[in-house]
């Protein structure tokens, strides 16, 4: 899925089609894409970054995310202005965001918050053995 988004967004660099900032703004937007078109957060140090491409009335396709409202939201997550979605509490919804006069809606769930992180060398181990030294 990340891998998607990414060769999404290098297609579109190298392309020149996306721009960001008051190119999107200035343009009249038709449709939105989001990717990924599902939130999945499994545990508490999850995050998801969404990434909202609008389509003008000419083909083009913008990078709207940081130009997007946000219209609605549970209190399962949390949004910053940038799309990185974050757990707060177990639960299911659906996060809609608004551009122009197109809206576009994601479903997401957060499950299993209260599991830990399972152990790992460069988190766990390195800090201590550092702090010996």
């Amino acid at each position: 899925m990340i891998r998607a988004a990414v060769t999404l967004l290098l297609t579109l660099a190298l392309t020149g089609a996306a721009t960001g900032g008051e190119g999107a703004k200035s343009a009249v937007i038709t449709s939105v894409d989001v990717h990924p078109a599902r939130v999945d957060l499994s545990s508490p140090y999850a995050s998801v970054q969404l990434l909202l491409f609008g389509r003008t009335e000419d083909g083009k396709v913008l990078d709207v995310t940081r130009d997007a409202e946000l219209t609605g939201a549970g209190t399962h997550v949390t949004v910053d202005e940038r799309g990185l979605v974050r757990p707060v509490e177990p639960g299911r919804g659906t996060l809609r965001f608004r551009i122009d006069d197109v809206e576009v809606e994601v479903p997401y769930s957060v499950d299993d918050l209260a599991q830990a992180p399972p152990p790992t060398f460069a988190g766990d181990v390195m800090p201590i053995l550092s702090r010996a030294s």
